[in-house]
Parts: structure tokens; sequence; C-alpha cells
């Protein structure tokens, strides 16, 4: 589960978006009451249970719109994950009040531009998500502020040799290319539903490569001939390819030896039939290097909270009752069916998993072929 600012150009879940970049409701230096106690405390930090559930209800809502049988199969586990996002977001705003740490205005108002082009991307606005969250665009604004400063701090060492080295190791996973295809499958054994023989394939294959090059419309022939019923959807597009770690080699071999935009491939074979390859699109390695400085500033950033959590993990004082409030007890067992611990429990736990690291490209690590859902009968 992401733990922070998402970023730039990377996709984004509103569900997990909810979640992790919900500003911490927490009452810091303040006794809770009998009506709102804490879920978690942590010192003079504590989160309020009416937050937890009020985000554990907006998410749950949200995956039954989706799902009308979605139920929690671990709601404390769940309710934990929550609260030590807020408690996270907590100790963030804490660490920057006390290094005194700062960003310039116009570097915040580009990352919250930035925020907003990745809510985009997903069909949600800036003023749903802040809805959905419960703050405002002043209380989002601080947080995103608070990110920035930490992110400044943990990458102040970072040199332009490190990036140059992290682009050249990224070697062949940077997708350099993209491209539009036409798949033409046959019966080979497999479990695909084409029914024409090797031979026609490759004869339809050929009358689609000579009508492609006679000035035929490519992302038309797609629709009409195309066994890939995925990219067909969007005129053959594979969208942006590495050399490495995404198709079958003979596919991106092909890819890559064609040099100029609208630049076709012959008929390349693959197990999975007979591909036409169009280039739409070149980029050059450099043309990366904001991203991957990007991942190595977000690397750094992951070392910094992981160091937090481990530095807190033993201090924090859970209220098992809130946390198993509703959930339900598996049927024959005598001793999960006891009554929740009435106070709190201070208890070694095991704190939010950290971001997985993702590469400068991504990269699939399964190498599979360009995907070929259901054949079609010629």
């Amino acid at each position: 589960m992401p733990s922070r600012f998402p970023r730039p150009c990377r996709p984004v879940s509103p569900l997990l978006l909810a979640l992790v970049l919900a500003a911490p409701c927490v009452q810091a230096e303040a006794e809770k009451t009998a009506d709102d106690p804490a879920i978690l405390e942590l010192g003079d930090i504590k989160v309020p249970a009416s937050y937890v559930a009020k985000i554990e209800k907006a998410l749950v809502a949200e995956q039954k719109t989706a799902d009308p049988e979605f139920e929690l199969d671990d709601p404390a586990r769940f309710r934990r994950e929550i609260a030590l996002k807020q408690l996270e977001w907590s100790l963030m705003a804490r660490f920057v009040k006390e290094k005194n740490l700062s960003v310039e205005d116009k570097d915040a108002e580009e990352r919250i531009e930035d925020f907003k082009k990745s809510l985009g991307q997903e069909g949600v606005t800036y003023e749903g998500f802040l809805e959905k969250v419960s703050k405002t665009d002043a209380e989002f604004r601080k947080i995103s502020r608070d990110m920035l400063a930490i992110e400044k701090f943990v990458s102040a060492g970072l040199k332009d040799a490190d990036v140059d080295q992290a682009l050249k190791d990224a070697g062949n996973r940077l997708p350099l290319r993209r491209c539009s295809h036409i798949l033409v499958l046959y019966k080979n054994g497999d479990e695909s539903q084409a029914k024409r023989t090797k031979e026609e394939a490759r004869k339809l294959a050929e009358d689609t490569l000579a009508k492609v090059k006679a000035g035929g419309d490519f992302a038309k022939i797609s629709k009409e001939v195309s066994d890939d019923r995925v990219s067909n959807l969007v005129d053959g597009d594979l969208d942006w390819v590495p050399l490495e770690g995404k198709f079958v080699k003979a596919f991106a071999d092909a890819l890559y030896k064609l040099e100029k935009v609208d630049d076709l491939s012959g008929i390349i074979e693959t197990d999975y039939g007979f591909h036409l390859i169009k280039l739409t699109g070149l980029k050059q390695p450099d043309e990366f290097k904001a991203a991957v400085r990007n991942n190595l500033v977000s690397d750094k950033f992951d070392k910094f909270l992981q160091q937090m959590r481990e530095e807190n993990v033993d201090k924090l004082i859970w209220n098992e009752k809130l946390l198993n409030a509703g959930a339900k007890k598996p049927a024959g067992d005598a001793k999960s069916a006891a009554p929740a611990p009435e106070g709190k429990t201070e208890a070694k736990t095991q704190a939010a998993p950290a971001e997985a690291k993702t590469a400068p490209a991504p990269a699939e690590a399964k190498t599979v072929a360009p995907p070929a859902p259901e054949a079609k009968t010629p």
C-alpha cells in the first residue's frame, strides 16, 4: 500500500488515495473524550476512533459500488493500517516543524497541480477527492508541503552522477518505443479459439500488410482484422514498450529495429501468431532523467519513513476493543469468541508496509506476448 504522495504520472487508485492521503485527524496534546476515544496512541498523539471509522466507511462504500457483496476479511487489520497512516502523517508534520523545513511556493503549487493531473487520469476531480477525505484545500496543501519539505531534506545529497548511473542501470527497461499492432492467430493446439490454419493466417497477414503499405488506415484495418480485441479498443495501440521485460523477444526486437515514426515491420511470427507492427512514438533515454530522479528521491523517502516506523513501533498503544468492534467470530473458535479487552494494549505491532519500489521504467517480471484474448474467425 502506498504511503505517500503519488509520483507524477503514476496510475493512481482513488480507493488507495482516500486511505493513503487522508490528512491526520489526530488529537495532539489533548485528552480524548468518552465519546471519541483514541484507537491508537503514541505519546501525546492520538488517532480518534471516529475518524478511522469514517475513512473505513467511505472506503468500504466505494468498494461496494463495484462489488455489492464486498466485505472486509479482517476489519482489525484494515483499521490498523488506516490508523498507522494517520499517525505517520502526524509524525511527519512534527518532524517538519522541529527541523524548521520549508519549500518554495512555486514548488508546492507544482506538486498540487501534478496531483490533480494524476487524479484526472483516474476520472476523479480534486474537489471530489477533498470531499472524500473530508479535508479542505488548505489542509491538504499543508500535507503536500510537509511531504515536499521532507523529500527535499532527505535528498539533499543526491548528485547528478547518481541520476546518470540509475538511468544507465535502467538500460533496456526504459520504454523508448510506442507502437500499434495487428495480430493474426491460428489454430496451434493452444487454448485460443482460432479456427484458421497457420498457412491461412500467414496469407491473411501478408494481405493485410499489403493493404497497409498501399495506404490503408492502420487503425481501421486493425479493427477489421486483428484478433487482439483489447488493443483494438484503442486502434491497436500497445502504449510505450521497453526492449526487455514486457513482450516476447521476437516482437520487441522487431519493434526496436524500426527507426522512424510510422515505420512498419514485416510479418513477425511468435508463439501467439503473426504480428504487424507500426511504430507510433520514439523517446530518448535522457527524457527519463526527471522520472529517474523522482524515483531516487522516493527511495530515500521510503528509507526515512521506515526508520520512523522502526523507532516508534514498540511505543504504540492500541485500543483492541475498538480495533475488533463488529468483527465476525470464526465458528467453533472459543478463544476468538471471547470479548475483546476493555483497555489499551501495548504491543509490538508490525508497522504499515512500505511502498513497493518501482523501477524508473515499468517492466513486467513475466515475459508475455501482446495480448490475444479471443480469436475471431476469418
